[in-house]
């Protein structure tokens, strides 16, 4: 088990985004990876930043909690661990585009996403 990255949620409107995006870019200079879409939501990974957008603002309830993001080796071992921490489960592991996720809030209260991303997306 290993944490590959932590990455850091940039939510904001889908009017934003581009603009957003188009920031993170000069920031890091760096372009951005391809944007894709996943139950309503558009993301966009521009190094350490992920841009989080959505047309229904209902969708970003859980990114908007977001901490952190934290890229891994094996989700379904960071899984059993959290539970067995007493972490609270936002939602169960599932597929997303390029990998699989979950969102659990850990004890001290911060909230994060477990993202373990299959070639050829990188976290």
């Amino acid at each position: 088990m290993k944490i590959l990255a932590v990455l850091t949620p940039v939510v904001t409107s889908s009017l934003a985004h581009a603009a957003t995006v188009a920031f993170y870019e000069q920031l890091f200079e760096q372009p951005a990876s391809p944007s894709f879409e996943d139950n309503g939501l558009h993301i966009t990974k521009i190094s350490l930043a992920v841009v989080i957008s959505a047309a229904d603002e209902a969708l970003l309830a859980i990114p908007r909690q977001l901490d952190a993001i934290f890229s891994v080796d094996d989700v379904e071992a960071y899984w059993e661990l959290l539970a067995a921490q007493s972490a609270h489960a936002l939602t169960q592991p599932a597929p997303v585009p390029g990998g699989r996720n979950f969102f659990i809030q850990h004890p001290d209260g911060k909230t994060v996403e477990y993202l373990q991303v299959t070639p050829p997306w990188t976290a």
